[in-house]
């Protein structure tokens, strides 16, 4: 394996990893709201009460932090790979 198509293959893992994440962060959310909504059987047709709304916010912005945080350790993986595999090993071209 080249040290480019390591950096390629680590560039995949980490895109691969974000959209897990990703998907996980999306799941808790929905399963969040729907806790204090249809599941216990809230009709959306009367309105969102306090805690309903809350809830949201605060689902919301647990998984605003989790896109943020896997996007960042996606980064910093292709980062570090292409420091490691190509820049260290002389090899400037485009990444």
């Amino acid at each position: 394996m080249t040290n480019r198509s390591q950096f390629e293959s680590d560039c995949r893992s980490a895109e691969k990893a974000k959209a897990a994440t990703i998907q996980t962060a999306v799941n808790t959310q929905q399963e969040s709201i729907n806790a204090v909504g249809v599941n216990i059987g809230a009709n959306p047709m009367l309105g969102v009460t306090a805690a309903h709304d809350a809830t949201i916010r605060a689902a919301n912005a647990t998984f605003q932090g989790t896109a943020l945080t896997a996007e960042h350790l996606k980064q910093v993986t292709i980062t570090n790979s292409r420091a490691s595999n190509l820049q260290n090993n002389g090899d400037t071209g485009a990444a």
